[in-house]
């Protein structure tokens, strides 16, 4: 009986992941970035990604199943807007205007969302050895479908874009938005046999992995302009570590080092201030 336990207990670390990840990279773009459009529209797309988490947390501190039927159908009411979130996400950055379809698809959730305190779309509770999950019916199995549409419907245009797009470093940003995207929808869809009563763990509480994708493209590549320490750095093109390196390693590289170091310091402003105060050599 003890060993159940501290198996079950493991259940609850991947929805902990997704839920931290998301709200990171919420946090990242919220406080570290500038406010616009499109890293509003990210910290909205993060949140809404990761919404589910808290409902198979949920299922693990507590065995009210009242409790947990009102947490799953609270939760639903607002994750059904997550296919005209991601539309108008993908929309703003591939520099689409489709009016009527972003309103036809916020009055489409909306419908679904008016049903979601219902038993027309969750009708009680299944348990299994690693916790509970929803009962889908007719208006949950619905809304599945209308995600799949919007999933493939994004994912076409990005796809789309990036075989047209000359410019690489915007064709990186789509890759990176393709891959985190289409990974988290296919482990999302995958929570279908469970709510249909088959014993099979949700995938989607690993959406923590296509979170991590996103995280990744966006520290390392500043794919959403965030700022982050990876970007107040210079890195040398050094011979022998970098593909196409032209910089010797030691003195040449020391000696290149410290003329950019003394130029930096060397930067004023228009007020005769210096510009930065003090630059490290690693």
């Amino acid at each position: 009986m003890t060993l159940w336990l501290m198996d079950s207990r493991l259940f609850i670390i991947p929805p902990i992941l997704s839920i931290t990840i998301g709200l990171v990279l919420a946090s990242l773009s919220l406080f570290r970035s500038q406010r616009n459009i499109e890293n509003i529209l990210f910290i909205v797309v993060c949140v809404w990604w990761s919404l589910l988490a808290p409902i198979f947390i949920s299922h693990h501190l507590t065995k009210d199943m009242d409790l947990l039927l009102r947490i799953d159908r609270c939760i639903h009411f607002f994750y059904v807007f997550n296919p005209p979130i991601n539309i108008l996400f993908f929309h703003h950055i591939l520099s689409i205007n489709r009016r009527r379809l972003i309103a036809f698809a916020f009055a489409v959730s909306s419908l679904f969302a008016l049903c979601t305190p219902f038993p027309i779309y969750f009708s009680g509770l299944y348990e299994f050895s690693w916790g509970y999950i929803a009962r889908g019916e007719i208006m949950f199995q619905l809304f599945g479908c209308y995600c799949i549409t919007s999933v493939t419907y994004c994912a076409a245009l990005l796809i789309r874009r990036i075989r047209i797009e000359s410019n690489s470093e915007l064709r990186k940003k789509y890759y990176y938005m393709l891959l985190s995207f289409g990974t988290a929808s296919i482990l999302t869809a995958l929570n279908l046999p469970a709510t249909n009563g088959y014993n099979f763990y949700p995938p989607g509480n690993f959406v923590f992995i296509p979170l991590s994708i996103l995280a990744y493209g966006v520290l390392r590549y500043q794919l959403m302009d965030i700022r982050s320490i990876l970007h107040n750095c210079f890195y040398l093109n050094l011979k022998g570590r970098e593909i196409y390196g032209i910089v010797k390693p030691g003195e040449e590289a020391e000696t290149l080092l410290h003329e950019i170091d003394r130029g930096l310091c060397e930067i004023r402003d228009t007020d005769g201030t210096r510009v930065i105060q003090q630059n490290y050599i690693v």
